[in-house]
């Protein structure tokens, strides 16, 4: 029996994505190259594993957590991603990604599926570099710890990007996918 779910992001999170992020900021002028750019496969190689959240992930796992990555990056990224994750030793009973064209926020997405399981689990806990997330989080009585905690010295890559990068679409009708 699950003592609970425990949620863990990637980038930011499991993985060090700063150097994918850099790269891409440098070389695109556009929200839409940029992240095309980010969520192009033949990149993940610039990633860097977080071996505190990891390690984090394998104990929860051990004592009976059900252990759920949820991330931004796009389903069309599946394969790729959870070879990174089995490469990286990540454990994990589920990925749930974004599906393509889904442009809400993530603190959108995430707070749609992670407060629906609150009074589903015995506990819910989530590791997000997002502080929109963390906040959208703890509204609904999700434990929610920002991965700050385990990552010192790793900026959020949120808080410094460029203004195009910023900009905001309309939210699409679209839902994570199960993966969601």
């Amino acid at each position: 029996m699950s003592h609970g779910v425990v949620v863990f992001d990637i980038d930011g999170v499991l993985v060090d994505s700063s150097q994918r992020y850099n790269h891409c900021q440098s070389i695109t002028k556009s929200r839409r190259e940029f992240w095309q750019c980010f969520f192009d496969c033949s990149l993940l190689y610039l990633d860097r594993p977080n071996e505190r959240l990891i390690q984090l992930a394998r104990a929860f796992k051990n004592l009976g957590w059900r252990v759920v990555v949820l991330t931004g990056r796009v389903e069309t990224m599946r394969d790729c991603t959870e070879e990174e994750l089995r490469r990286l030793g990540v454990p994990f009973d589920e990925l749930m990604m974004r599906l393509p064209r889904d442009f809400r926020r993530a603190s959108s997405i995430k707070k749609g599926v992670v407060c629906g399981w609150v009074g589903v689990f015995g506990r819910v806990i989530a590791y997000d570099d997002d502080p929109s997330v963390i906040e959208a989080l703890r509204g609904c009585s999700v434990t929610a710890v920002p991965a700050s905690l385990f990552t010192p010295g790793q900026k959020n890559l949120a808080s410094n990007q460029p203004a195009w990068l910023n900009e905001t679409r309309e939210p699409s009708n679209a839902t994570t996918s199960r993966a969601l």
